[in-house]
Protein backbone atom coordinates (compact mmCIF):
# COMPACT_ATOMS: atom_id res chain seq x y z
CA UNK A 1 0.00 0.00 0.00
CA UNK A 2 2.76 2.61 1.10
CA UNK A 3 6.22 2.55 0.17
CA UNK A 4 8.25 1.45 3.40
CA UNK A 5 11.88 2.15 3.66
CA UNK A 6 13.84 -0.83 4.98
CA UNK A 7 13.45 -0.52 8.46
CA UNK A 8 11.56 2.53 8.34
CA UNK A 9 7.86 2.22 8.94
CA UNK A 10 7.82 6.11 10.35
CA UNK A 11 6.69 6.62 6.78
CA UNK A 12 3.82 4.46 6.66
CA UNK A 13 2.24 5.75 10.05
CA UNK A 14 2.91 9.44 8.80
CA UNK A 15 0.40 9.18 6.55
CA UNK A 16 -1.84 7.15 8.04
CA UNK A 17 -2.05 9.02 11.87
CA UNK A 18 -2.75 12.17 10.28
CA UNK A 19 -5.86 10.25 8.29
CA UNK A 20 -6.79 8.96 11.08
CA UNK A 21 -6.78 12.80 12.50
CA UNK A 22 -8.62 14.27 9.46
CA UNK A 23 -11.40 10.97 10.03
CA UNK A 24 -12.00 11.87 13.69
CA UNK A 25 -12.38 15.59 12.83
CA UNK A 26 -14.61 15.44 9.75
CA UNK A 27 -17.13 12.31 11.27
CA UNK A 28 -17.14 14.94 14.71
CA UNK A 29 -18.31 17.64 12.40
CA UNK A 30 -20.71 15.54 10.42
CA UNK A 31 -22.18 14.26 14.00
CA UNK A 32 -22.38 17.91 14.90
CA UNK A 33 -24.22 18.77 11.96
CA UNK A 34 -27.17 16.30 11.59
CA UNK A 35 -27.83 16.82 15.66
CA UNK A 36 -28.52 20.19 14.93
CA UNK A 37 -30.34 19.27 11.62
CA UNK A 38 -32.44 17.34 14.35
CA UNK A 39 -32.02 14.29 12.20
CA UNK A 40 -32.83 10.51 13.74
CA UNK A 41 -30.22 8.32 15.39
CA UNK A 42 -29.71 6.38 11.69
CA UNK A 43 -29.48 10.19 10.36
CA UNK A 44 -26.48 11.13 12.74
CA UNK A 45 -24.48 7.69 12.09
CA UNK A 46 -25.41 8.06 8.34
CA UNK A 47 -24.37 11.78 8.24
CA UNK A 48 -21.25 11.60 9.84
CA UNK A 49 -19.83 8.63 8.32
CA UNK A 50 -20.06 10.08 5.32
CA UNK A 51 -18.79 12.80 6.27
CA UNK A 52 -15.88 11.44 7.88
CA UNK A 53 -15.20 9.20 5.15
CA UNK A 54 -15.62 11.66 2.26
CA UNK A 55 -12.46 13.14 2.98
CA UNK A 56 -10.36 10.14 2.91
CA UNK A 57 -12.17 9.21 -0.52
CA UNK A 58 -11.07 12.61 -2.14
CA UNK A 59 -7.21 11.94 -1.14
CA UNK A 60 -7.20 8.47 -1.87
CA UNK A 61 -8.27 9.63 -5.42
CA UNK A 62 -6.12 12.14 -5.64
CA UNK A 63 -3.10 10.07 -4.42
CA UNK A 64 -4.41 7.69 -7.28
CA UNK A 65 -5.10 4.86 -4.62
CA UNK A 66 -8.27 2.96 -4.41
CA UNK A 67 -10.28 4.28 -1.41
CA UNK A 68 -9.72 2.74 1.90
CA UNK A 69 -13.34 2.19 2.20
CA UNK A 70 -13.29 0.34 -0.89
CA UNK A 71 -11.00 -2.21 0.53
CA UNK A 72 -11.02 -4.24 3.73
CA UNK A 73 -9.72 -1.32 6.00
CA UNK A 74 -10.96 -1.13 8.86
CA UNK A 75 -11.64 2.50 7.81
CA UNK A 76 -15.61 3.56 7.70
CA UNK A 77 -16.30 1.42 10.54
CA UNK A 78 -14.78 3.53 12.91
CA UNK A 79 -16.89 6.56 12.04
CA UNK A 80 -19.84 4.48 12.76
CA UNK A 81 -18.72 3.32 16.10
CA UNK A 82 -17.28 7.51 17.00
CA UNK A 83 -21.29 8.11 15.49
CA UNK A 84 -23.23 6.04 17.85
CA UNK A 85 -20.64 7.18 21.04
CA UNK A 86 -21.92 10.72 20.07
CA UNK A 87 -25.67 9.95 20.02
CA UNK A 88 -25.20 8.00 23.45
CA UNK A 89 -23.26 10.62 24.82
CA UNK A 90 -25.78 13.19 23.93
CA UNK A 91 -28.44 10.89 25.13
CA UNK A 92 -26.55 10.68 28.52
CA UNK A 93 -25.01 14.10 28.70
CA UNK A 94 -27.19 16.39 26.58
CA UNK A 95 -23.79 18.06 26.24
CA UNK A 96 -23.15 18.57 22.99
CA UNK A 97 -18.72 19.33 24.29
CA UNK A 98 -18.50 16.15 25.87
CA UNK A 99 -20.73 13.97 22.76
CA UNK A 100 -18.55 15.86 20.43
CA UNK A 101 -14.95 15.05 22.37
CA UNK A 102 -16.47 11.28 23.05
CA UNK A 103 -16.92 10.72 19.15
CA UNK A 104 -13.34 12.27 18.45
CA UNK A 105 -11.57 9.98 20.56
CA UNK A 106 -13.66 7.11 19.73
CA UNK A 107 -12.75 7.25 16.14
CA UNK A 108 -9.26 8.29 16.60
CA UNK A 109 -8.21 5.55 19.27
CA UNK A 110 -10.10 2.60 16.89
CA UNK A 111 -8.83 3.86 14.07
CA UNK A 112 -4.91 4.32 15.45
CA UNK A 113 -5.25 0.39 17.24
CA UNK A 114 -6.74 -0.68 13.70
CA UNK A 115 -3.77 0.91 11.97
CA UNK A 116 -1.22 -0.95 14.50
CA UNK A 117 -2.73 -4.34 14.97
CA UNK A 118 -3.67 -3.82 10.83
CA UNK A 119 -7.43 -4.95 11.48
CA UNK A 120 -9.16 -5.50 8.16
CA UNK A 121 -12.99 -6.21 7.76
CA UNK A 122 -13.93 -9.79 7.09
CA UNK A 123 -13.83 -10.62 3.11
CA UNK A 124 -17.50 -12.84 2.42
CA UNK A 125 -16.38 -15.80 -0.53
Amino acid sequence: MYKVVKGDISNKYYILIRDAIGLSAFTTTGAIIAYNADVSFFGIIILATLTGVGGGVISDLLLGKVPSVLRDDFYASCSIIGSIGFYISMVLTSDLTVASIVCSLLVLMFRIVAILYDWKLPKFQ
